[in-house]
């Protein structure tokens, strides 16, 4: 599905005039938030994260500008869950690649900065973990329970902020900051919490 929408990205790219090519590295921090939950308790801490991608900007496939980008994040962190009769507590690491598609890029004062909304559809292509299931007679390590407690999909929306500081006629210098919001848990030990995950990095633009 991703080898499919990044061919279907660089083919749109041939369709527009004025694009650019932006590379981008920063830190995330992936949140568990607890909703309407019968936990007793229910504690996660977030481990430091990194993404990494690349994305087409100003692509007009259609009437408008639409943004592509090709994304890897790598993120965890610990949790704690303990209910009636049933406790866990762990930590995870994954690494996932995603397709995101910004159908909604606002400009900010002219072009020194844009405000984008977009959707991204992700897939695992590893992860770590280790913990413990307790149960009311037995306390078993999550390894022996489970293959994977990674999702293998993971889809959900990203608001990004973006600022341009010229280098060059061509070249730009682009801070930017974004928060990733997804409406379920990425991994199966959790239930009943969504996901935000909050980044910031630094990236180098270059018009084509």
């Amino acid at each position: 599905m991703i080898k499919i929408l990044f061919v279907l990205i660089l083919m749109m790219a041939q369709l527009a005039n004025g694009q650019s090519i932006e590379g981008y590295i920063g830190g995330n921090q992936n949140k568990h938030l607890e909703y309407n939950t019968g936990y007793a308790r229910f504690n996660y801490t977030s481990i430091q994260g990194a993404s990494v991608g690349v994305a087409l900007d100003n692509v007009r496939p259609l009437a408008r500008a639409f943004r592509f980008s090709l994304q890897i994040d790598n993120f965890g962190g610990e949790w704690l869950l303990i209910e009636k009769g049933h406790s866990s507590q762990g930590v995870y690491n994954k690494t996932m690649l995603s397709v995101g598609v910004y159908p909604v890029n606002i400009p900010i004062a002219g072009k020194i900065g844009q405000l984008s909304l977009g959707y991204f559809y992700g897939r695992l292509l590893h992860e770590t973990f280790s913990g413990v299931e307790s149960g009311v007679t037995s306390t078993r390590a999550l390894d022996e329970l489970y293959d994977s407690i990674g999702k293998e999909k993971s889809h959900g929306a990203e608001l990004r902020l973006l600022f341009t500081i010229p280098m060059s006629a061509k070249l730009s210098f682009v801070p930017q900051c974004a928060l990733y919001f997804s409406p379920s848990s990425d991994v199966y030990t959790i239930s009943s919490t969504i996901v935000m995950r909050p980044f910031i990095g630094l990236g180098l633009k270059s018009i084509l």
